[in-house]
C-alpha cells in the first residue's frame, strides 16, 4: 500500500467515522480527521521527490490534490457545528474529497472518469441536501448538464479503448493516434470538462448552483470541483489529442477568451455578492482553460500557477461571504448598508488584499499565472492577447465596484459590529499569506512540478 490509497481510501474511512460518531462530535472528528489527510499530501511530496511513489502519480496529480486537501479544509472550517445533520454532511465532504482525489491519482482516463462520477453524487446531495429554497430546481440543472457531459466523456474513454487498446493517460501519450480517432475522443472529453469549468456556453448551471448552495458547498464547487474540468484539459492536451490540439486550439481560444469576458461582464451586472464570485470564477477559470490551449510551456504552466492561486481567491472570497451572511443576514449587494471599514479594519484589509489577488495585481497571487497565459496566448496572435487582458480590466472594475459597496462608506448600523471568531481570524491569516507567498515566490509552485 503507498500514500495514494491513504488519500484515496482515507476520506471514505472519515465519512464513515464521521456518520458512526454523530451530530454532536462530528465538528471536531472531522477537522481532527482532515489533518491526516494534510500530512499524507504533504509526505506524498516528500516521497515523489524521493522516487518512491508509483510512475502513475505525477507532481500535476499531486498538486491538485493539494489544491482538493486545502479546499477541504477551509470547507470544514467554515461548517458551521449547528449546521444540520453535521455528520452526514461532513461525510458528503469526504466523499467528494476521496472521488476527486481518485480521479487525480489514476493514471487511465477511464479511473479518471470513474473518479469524476463518483465526486459528483455526494456533491449534489450536498446542493440538493443543504442548499436554499430553490435547491430542487438548481441541483436538477446541475445534474442534467453534468450528466450529459459525462456521457459525452463515457463514449470517448470507450472509443479510445476500441482504437488504442488502453486508457493510460502515459501509453496514450506515446501512442500515434490517427487523426481522426483523435479528433473524436477530443469532443467528447471536451464538452465534459467545459461544463465542469464551465466554458461559455456551458456555463447556465454555475451561478444558480453556487447562489442556492450553502457556503461549505459554494466553496467546495468552486476551489476543487471545478479544477476536475482543468485537470482534464491538461491530460487531454498533453495524452488524448496532442496533434488534433494545434488544430483546434485557435477556435477553443477564442471561445474561452469570449467566456472570460461575457462571465465579467455578468459579474458586474450581479445584484447579489454569490452571483458576482460564480461570475468571476468562470471568467478566471475560462482563462485557465486558454492558456492550456496555447501550447506552448507559458501558457500551460501559467495556467497550472493560476489554478493554484485561484483556490486561495476562491476560499477567500467564499470566507467574506459567509462574514458578511452572519452580520447582515443576506447577500444582497444593493442592500447591504455598508461602512464595515468603521467596525473592523482587520477584515477590511484582508478583503482588500483577496480583492487585489482577483484582479491580479503585482505581487499577489493572481499575477504571475495570468501574465504567463497572457504570454501563451500572445504567441497565438495579438488579437487574442488583447482579449485576454480585457478581463483583467473588467476585474477590477467589478471587485473594486463590490468592495466600495461593502466596506466603504459611513456606518449605517450602530448597533452591532462584525463578529469575527478564532477560527475567521486563522483562516484569513492562511488566505493572505496564500496570496502573498504565491504571489511573491511562485517559483514555490515550479519547484513542486520539477520534482519528478
Amino acid at each position: 500500500m503507498d500514500i495514494s490509497h491513504l488519500l484515496v481510501g482515507g476520506p471514505i474511512a472519515f465519512a464513515v467515522i464521521s456518520i458512526i460518531v454523530g451530530d454532536r462530535w462530528s465538528p471536531t472528528a472531522s477537522n481532527v480527521l482532515n489533518v491526516i489527510t494534510v500530512i499524507a499530501t504533504a509526505v506524498a511530496f516528500g516521497l515523489i521527490h524521493q522516487g518512491r511513489l508509483p510512475l502513475s502519480i505525477d507532481t500535476v496529480s499531486l498538486l491538485f490534490v493539494a489544491m482538493t486537501t486545502l479546499t477541504v479544509t477551509a470547507v470544514l472550517a467554515v461548517s458551521k457545528s449547528n449546521t444540520l445533520r453535521f455528520s452526514r454532511f461532513a461525510a458528503l465532504v469526504f466523499l467528494t474529497q476521496m472521488g476527486l482525489n481518485l480521479a487525480f491519482l489514476q493514471n487511465s482516463a477511464l479511473w479518471f472518469y470513474i473518479g469524476w462520477e463518483i465526486s459528483l453524487i455526494p456533491a449534489l446531495l450536498l446542493v440538493f441536501g443543504w442548499g436554499g429554497l430553490g435547491r430542487k430546481a438548481v441541483g436538477m440543472k446541475f445534474l442534467l448538464y453534468t450528466v450529459a457531459g459525462s456521457l459525452g466523456m463515457l463514449a470517448s474513454v470507450l472509443y479510445l479503448f476500441s482504437q488504442a487498446g488502453t486508457t493510460d493517460w502515459t501509453l496514450l501519450s506515446n501512442t500515434l493516434l490517427p487523426a481522426s480517432v483523435q479528433m473524436i475522443a477530443f469532443f467528447g472529453f471536451f464538452i465534459a470538462f467545459a461544463v465542469k469549468i464551465p466554458i461559455f456556453p456551458f456555463h447556465n448551471w454555475q451561478a444558480d448552483t453556487y447562489s442556492e448552495s450553502n457556503l461549505p458547498t459554494a466553496m467546495l464547487l468552486s476551489a476543487a470541483f471545478s479544477k476536475l474540468g482543468l485537470y482534464g484539459i491538461y491530460r487531454l492536451v498533453t495524452a488524448v489529442a496532442p496533434d488534433i490540439t494545434p488544430v483546434v486550439a485557435p477556435f477553443v481560444i477564442g471561445l474561452c477568451l469570449v467566456g472570460a469576458i461575457y462571465g465579467a461582464i455578468l459579474a458586474f451586472s450581479q445584484s447579489n455578492i454569490k452571483r458576482v464570485i460564480a461570475f468571476s470564477s468562470m471568467s478566471h477559470l475560462n482563462l485557465v482553460a486558454a492558456g492550456f490551449f496555447a501550447g506552448r510551456t507559458l501558457g500551460v504552466s501559467g495556467a497550472l500557477l493560476q489554478s493554484v492561486a485561484h483556490v486561495g481567491v476562491a476560499i477567500g472570497l467564499w470566507w467574506v461571504v459567509g462574514i458578511l451572511k452572519s452580520r447582515f443576514g443576506h447577500t444582497r449587494l444593493h442592500e447591504l448598508p455598508g461602512g464595515i471599514v468603521n467596525e473592523n479594519r482587520w477584515f477590511t484589509a484582508a478583503f482588500f488584499i483577496i480583492v487585489m489577488a482577483s484582479m491580479a495585481v503585482p505581487l499577489t497571487s493572481g499575477f504571475p499565472g495570468e501574465l504567463l497565459i497572457i504570454q501563451g496566448i500572445v504567441h497565438r496572435g495579438v488579437l487574442f492577447g488583447i482579449l485576454a487582458a480585457i478581463p483583467m480590466i473588467l476585474g477590477a472594475v467589478y471587485m473594486l465596484r463590490t468592495y466600495q459597496a461593502v466596506m466603504l462608506g459611513d456606518r449605517m448600523d450602530s448597533t452591532s459590529t462584525v463578529q469575527l471568531s478564532f477560527v475567521d481570524y486563522v483562516l484569513g491569516t492562511g488566505v493572505v499569506a496564500y496570496i502573498f507567498i504565491i504571489g511573491l515566490y511562485p517559483q514555490l509552485i515550479f519547484r513542486l512540478l520539477t520534482l519528478n
